[in-house]
């Protein structure tokens, strides 16, 4: 690069003639007509420099990824089980990250998929929360058009879930001496600060519609709050969901009480339920009734009974208390 600049320099500020430059700096004149064209030098390999601890073993490994596409997703080669397998059968000496890298390498020149790292988030409780937003294709008035998504999640944002499976489980259990109205009363106040949170997010949203008055936007207001049978489950919705709880929830004695605290449990959840149900279906479904019968039903009781089934497996494993 010195040369390319002596070049440049000797033309534009001393004046030089080709010929002069050629003959100070021993280069030819077709490379100094170069330079002055603005052709600038690039190192290029004759050929990718080698891995000579992974050369021995390349092949195999190639033949084990090339097969493992043929393979289901959960019996192909990882990278460390592709490493004990070298070290097992091979006699292999390299390191375990070599492997990792050489393969990383290897299957991104192919053009095939790999995992990319992930961070783990750990939100502190009722402080923060986790945020992302994107861009979905979704149908509007029969049309379907891009609009820009902002997902934001609480951490114990099902935390009506809790305090049912809480009381249920010290009932049952005879856990009083560990679960005491001092718990129940941090419970209670959680509910009653997410509802209210909830309550102004909901707000929140209504006014921007009704201050903006787009068509658009007011026809998604007015058919889930005036239009039967939808306006019935938006009104369900928000007074067992959020407005009854909140009520319930100025007394200190509510909050403390498991008997109080079970049905509002139940209440914000099946809310919810009717919430997520009346976001999304009018804009589905076009019949006269809504389809709210024995199949929906099953199904959701269906997914109740699953997450059941895993919490009932986790605490079998991780007990409640040590």
């Amino acid at each position: 690069m010195d040369q390319y600049e002596l070049i440049r320099t000797a033309a534009r500020v001393y004046k030089k003639s080709i010929r002069q430059i050629a003959r100070e700096t021993g280069h030819t004149r077709k490379t100094v007509r170069k330079v002055l064209a603005g052709w600038e030098p690039k190192y290029r390999r004759r050929q990718e420099p080698g891995c000579r601890v992974m050369a021995p073993v390349a092949a195999i490994i190639d033949g084990w990824l090339q097969t493992d596409q043929e393979a289901p997703t959960k019996q192909r080669h990882t990278a460390h089980r592709i490493w004990t397998r070298l070290v097992d059968e091979y006699g292999f000496t390299g390191a375990e990250s070599t492997v990792r890298r050489w393969v990383r390498e290897q299957k991104a020149r192919r053009g095939w998929h790999t995992v990319t790292a992930v961070l783990p988030l750990d939100p502190e409780i009722a402080r923060e929360a986790e945020v992302d937003w994107g861009t979905a294709w979704v149908r509007m008035a029969g049309e379907e058009k891009p609009v820009r998504l902002f997902c934001m999640r609480s951490r114990f944002s099902g935390l009506a879930g809790i305090v049912v499976i809480t009381i249920v489980l010290r009932m049952t259990l005879g856990l009083e001496q560990w679960i005491t109205p001092v718990h129940f009363h941090d419970l209670g106040k959680l509910l009653f600060s997410f509802d209210m949170l909830v309550i102004g997010l909901v707000w929140a949203q209504y006014i921007v519609i009704w201050y903006g008055n787009i068509t658009e936007e007011t026809q998604y207001v007015i058919l889930r709050t005036q239009v039967l049978p939808w306006a019935l489950f938006s009104w369900v919705a928000l007074m067992a969901g959020f407005l009854g709880p909140l009520v319930v929830f100025f007394s200190r004695r509510a909050k403390q009480d498991p008997f109080a605290l079970l049905p509002m449990g139940l209440a914000i959840a099946g809310g919810m339920w009717v919430e997520r149900y009346v976001l999304v279906v009018p804009a589905l479904w076009k019949g006269p009734a809504a389809p709210l019968g024995l199949p929906e039903l099953l199904i959701s009781a269906g997914f109740a009974s699953a997450a059941i089934l895993c919490y009932l497996a986790f605490i079998r494993f991780f007990p409640i208390f040590p």
